[in-house]
């Protein structure tokens, strides 16, 4: 197949003038200029300075040991093989009844500039002392290279008679081999028991191996520490729940402070039980805690609260907490960026899900509610002087799930959950057409210059691009695209200024003018903002005025 050639570069047209969009000149991942806000399109918008490679999607066949890769994407954890950032395992979850965990094998061809997938299988939980996993939604990635998956769902059913309930805990698997390497202590392969049961999202382990942050998405809301009573070893450990002095008022704490109050977890009666009885000693209830993580520029424990539309911060003194605040969000507040179109203004909304930090102290805050938005919030970032970026939005009807980055933070991997059947096919950069539409899909996404060799995505005719004309403009309807020489194979795509899309077609062959027709569509936004994409490397948006 024909490679095709993309690369994005953004131009307004207000009143006569052109507005070029900003270019990041940085060389890290986080560098980039916000998108532009936007319902949900047909397809995934990513920053102008980024590309994207999709890795795997749900339906392809596992190179090894059959099956197919399931559907559900959710935490999606880059294990590095021996601290490499172009060798490692890729751990994928899925949410779904059964759950499930992809196990894929990648490196990094610095040749094509491109992720190989070259092995893939499914995680083995087909043990009578594991009796299965269900919902395997977020996760983690321990100190010591192992993947720790989270039983969102408990049920009461004891199939085995273990005297353990069977679903709603933590289990922790060894990428190298796809097995799951907790064990009981008759030496068989278990879940993590002292952790406890519960809805469970994510689990964050500190940087010295001894001690595991996580919360409940569901049921009590609660955020819990486990203290290993071995660094390097979750089998065992003493469990808290976090307990605000004086609790929340509108969903801010009230005071700074906090306690860890210790939750009996030693024998399998607790362990069924830690949740009820997290309640029951006073712990606080956020309402959806959807991941925990650890800045690794202020050593702070930061958490969301998805029902709450929050995130918040701690900072942890052992048996007690301090500075206990809220970071960023909140349903009605908004945050001002520069965009390509110039300054935007965003409200936060809410769905605050997955939380990643880069080794900046970005914080990077995945939504699965209201527009599924990707935020980059700043370190030095406060209610009082916010610093919050957009980066990313997801395509009609999913979410983004699962962020994880390699070593040398160039490459961010993440899974697109449940898009619509809907969604248009797109170009990623190897240059060739991918689809997953209706198909939860995982991908990787860096700077351009990082990915895909060069030559294809990313390159393109400077000349050709701003000698590409669209006018009248304004105009009462009737526009002309000329170029200066031919381009093959054009989609033109307006949207309105709300981001959904007006007009949509592709105009097969070699042109070097289009005559397009957008007085219905003027008629009713007034401004269009139209993409204009072709082979050979072309795109350019404008924005067209009604006269």
């Amino acid at each position: 197949m024909k490679k095709k050639l993309l690369a994005v570069a953004a131009l307004a047209l207000v009143t006569g003038s052109v507005v070029k969009a900003q270019t990041c000149t940085g060389t890290h991942i986080s560098c980039f200029t916000s998108i532009v806000p936007t319902a949900q399109t047909n397809k995934l918008i990513i920053p102008t300075e980024h590309k994207y490679q999709l890795i795997l999607k749900e339906g392809d066949s596992y190179t090894q040991g059959g099956g197919f890769v399931g559907g559900l994407n959710d935490f999606t954890g880059y294990v590095p093989i021996t601290g490499s950032s172009t060798n490692g395992y890729l751990s994928v979850n899925h949410e779904t009844n059964p759950g499930g965990v992809t196990m894929a094998e990648i490196n990094f061809n610095t040749a094509t500039k491109l992720w190989q997938l070259t092995k893939s299988r499914a995680v083995s939980f087909s043990d009578p002392s594991l009796v299965q996993t269900i919902r395997n939604c977020s996760g983690g990635i321990t100190p010591w290279g192992t993947i720790v998956t989270a039983e969102e769902q408990t049920t009461s059913n004891d199939v085995n008679g273990d005297g353990y309930k069977d679903y709603g805990w933590l289990v922790e698997i060894n990428p190298a081999t796809a097995q799951v390497s907790s064990l009981n202590t008759d030496g068989t392969k278990g879940k993590l028991w002292q952790m406890g049961v519960m809805n469970h999202e994510n689990v964050v382990v500190n940087n010295a191996g001894t001690v595991a942050y996580f919360g409940e998405d569901g049921g009590t809301n609660k955020v819990y520490k486990y203290v290993m009573d071995t660094p390097n070893n979750l089998s065992s450990g003493n469990l808290y729940v976090l307990k605000l002095d004086q609790g929340l008022s509108n969903g801010d704490p009230v005071v700074t402070t906090a306690v860890w109050v210790q939750v009996p977890n030693k024998i399998k009666a607790d362990q069924n039980n830690v949740a009820s009885q997290a309640h029951t000693l006073g712990g606080t209830s956020f309402s959806g805690v959807e991941d925990v993580e650890i800045s690794p520029v202020d050593g702070k424990i930061y958490f969301t609260a998805k029902g709450l539309n929050k995130v918040y911060r701690l900072q942890d003194d052992g048996a007690t907490a301090s500075q206990v605040e809220t970071f960023v969000g909140g349903l009605t507040t908004s945050y001002s960026f520069n965009t390509a179109q110039g300054m935007k203004s965003e409200a936060w909304g809410d769905g605050n899900d997955n939380l990643t930090f880069d080794e900046l102290g970005n914080l990077w805050v995945l939504q699965d509610g209201g527009k599924n938005y990707i935020w980059v919030v700043a370190p030095d970032h406060t209610p009082a002087n916010p610093k919050v970026r957009l980066f990313a939005s997801m395509p009609a009807g999913s979410e983004p799930t699962g962020l994880t980055f390699t070593p040398d933070h160039k490459f961010g991997f993440f899974s697109i959950q449940h898009p619509d059947a809907t969604i248009s096919t797109d170009i990623d950069a190897t240059g060739n057409t991918v689809d997953y539409r209706g198909k939860s899909a995982t991908i990787v996404v860096a700077l351009k210059e990082n990915l895909g060799t060069t030559g294809s995505l990313g390159t393109i005719d400077q000349h050709v691009e701003n000698s590409v004309t669209v006018s009248p403009n304004p105009t009462s309807g009737m526009v002309k695209i000329n170029a200066p020489k031919a381009l093959k194979n054009i989609s033109v795509t307006a949207y309105s200024m709300d981001g959904k899309i007006v007009y949509s077609n592709k105009f097969t062959g070699s042109h070097t003018s289009l005559d397009l027709d957008f007085t219905s569509q003027l008629e009713a936004s007034h401004i269009l903002v139209v993409n204009i994409e072709a082979e050979g490397g072309f795109q350019k948006m404008v924005k067209v005025l009604k006269k």
